[in-house]
């Protein structure tokens, strides 16, 4: 059955990856990003504030002052041996009549054009991802290079939802893609999960001068800074470790683990005040019910769907978290695993940045997925993260709105939900995929970049200027502080860190 592609729907532009002629993001300010559907803000309390929103505008190309076209990048899901009709997008300030152009063609499918219509067919049984770019031209200049992800699934594989339905896996993955792009979906309308958690700046919001995102209303802030949604689909419900380190939580959704699957995180955006502004679960399906795939959600969970609107909600919820378990969001695309499969090599500098991280600069004692032996996933690239919970002394961020409105503003982590004061400060350890494209760092939003990063665990002073936001259960173990890192060796080290980006 022929899954139904989201491109209408992708209203907002996105931030491009590495490989694109001129990188383009344009907001106005009643569109600005929000925290999305893996969004980490500590409360349902937020801040108004008037913070300046940096925007970024085409830039003129020729003398005539024109702006260059902008093209919008999207992700389609199918089945194996189909047919999918995939409509380009792209925007020109003035308005000028646009042409499209394929540039890199999909290897595992065959397209035909229309101008700005493509049919895209897989080959015979090919089930995997594959993609294409184009550009688009207003007559005087190109726009930047956009690219459509295509994710082919088998035909025949099925999906067991958690009051033990199943569904066709293509028809749910694709489900809960037009869900995550729909900005139809807050209150007011303009945002959704992927303004948050964009593709190309590896599932992190792509406004990056601004320490939280903000809200559906334009003015709001989030008090914490948004967790990545790449390769959240291996993160263990919430446990107790039973071997490979000290005893402690691990797993769990959200920075201070308090959704224990993505299924309870992928609800909790669409009824926070400032994230997506929704009332009610009510409020929420019956937009959906106006919506443009509202047949295929009554095709897949049942005609009069909608009038059960918590069974709906629950099944929002379950399309939601299929679309991140799928390899859009899981791709293993770096130059790392490149170099892991053998088919590409470090650079001199990334081979010595790789052996920091694994010795002197002691990253790998908590980025190393293998280091937490009892959750370790079988057959599975590394992730980057044992999943623990840290407080590592971040100290406070004087830029973070919750502490311009309240200085005495204080994010306890995982002590807020645990309630022990000894769980005080902690977050859990991120993964380092895609690291590179995700300023600001850490939870709070306080360093703007890696070199920042990384001199905080080089020298950190938690005792006079560093003084942390929680200035307790502080992480004594490993080398924090005491790395005796030179300049050429952080150079190194940021150096393999960037080849954790996906292409």
């Amino acid at each position: 059955m022929l899954a139904m592609p989201i491109n209408t729907l992708m209203l907002k532009p996105q931030k491009k990856v590495k490989l694109v002629l001129l990188s383009v993001v344009m907001f106005t300010l009643p569109l600005l990003t929000l925290s999305g559907c893996n969004s980490d803000n500590s409360s349902s309390e937020g801040v108004e504030d008037t913070m300046p929103v940096s925007t970024q505008s085409a830039q003129a190309t020729d003398n005539n002052n024109n702006q260059a076209p902008i093209a919008f990048d999207d992700v389609v899901v199918l089945q194996s041996n189909e047919t999918i009709t995939i409509t380009l997008v792209a925007t020109d300030n003035e308005n000028s009549p646009l042409t499209f152009s394929i540039g890199n063609e999909p290897e595992n499918g065959a397209i035909s054009q229309n101008e700005n219509i493509i049919i895209y067919t897989t080959h015979n049984n090919f089930i995997g991802s594959d993609n294409f770019t184009f550009i688009a031209n207003d007559g005087d200049d190109n726009s930047n290079i956009a690219t459509i992800s295509i994710e082919v699934l088998s035909p025949s594989l099925t999906t067991t939802l958690l009051d033990g339905s199943i569904v066709d896996t293509a028809m749910l993955v694709s489900l809960g893609n037009q869900l995550y792009h729909d900005t139809n979906l807050s209150t007011p309308i303009g945002q959704s999960c992927a303004n948050c958690h964009d593709l190309n700046s590896g599932f992190d919001d792509p406004n990056t001068a601004n320490p939280t995102s903000v809200g559906a209303d334009g003015r709001s802030f989030g008090t914490r800074n948004y967790p990545t949604a790449s390769y959240s689909a291996h993160i263990p419900e919430p446990q107790n470790r039973i071997a490979g380190g000290p005893q402690g939580l691990i797993g769990g959704l959200f920075l201070d683990g308090r959704a224990a699957s993505l299924e309870e995180q992928a609800k909790g955006p669409f009824l926070n005040p400032i994230e997506m502004g929704n009332a009610s679960v009510n409020e929420v399906i019956s937009k959906i019910a106006q919506s443009s795939y509202a047949t295929e959600f009554e095709l897949l969970f049942g005609e009069g769907i909608f009038l059960d609107t918590e069974r709906a909600y629950n099944y929002v919820a379950d399309a939601i978290a299929a679309f991140e378990r799928s390899p859009v969001f899981s791709p293993f695309t770096s130059k790392f695993d490149r170099v892991q499969a053998g088919i590409a090599t470090f650079t001199s500098a990334e081979r010595q940045g790789q052996d920091i991280f694994n010795n002197k600069g002691d990253c790998r004692r908590c980025h190393s997925t293998n280091a937490a032996t009892a959750i370790a996933e079988t057959n599975t690239p590394e992730i980057f993260s044992d999943f623990s919970y840290k407080n590592i002394g971040v100290p406070s961020n004087p830029l973070l709105p919750a502490f311009i409105e309240d200085p005495l503003f204080i994010d306890l982590g995982l002590g807020a939900q645990s309630g022990n004061d000894r769980n005080n400060g902690q977050f859990r350890v991120s993964t380092l995929r895609n690291i590179a494209n995700r300023a600001p760092y850490m939870h709070n939003g306080v360093f703007s970049s890696l070199s920042e990063v990384i001199n905080f665990y080089n020298t950190r002073d938690t005792s006079f200027t560093d003084v942390p936001e929680v200035n307790q259960n502080i992480d004594q173990g490993g080398r924090i502080g005491e790395l005796n890192l030179t300049d050429n060796e952080i150079e190194n080290l940021i150096a393999f860190l960037e080849t954790l980006t996906d292409e």
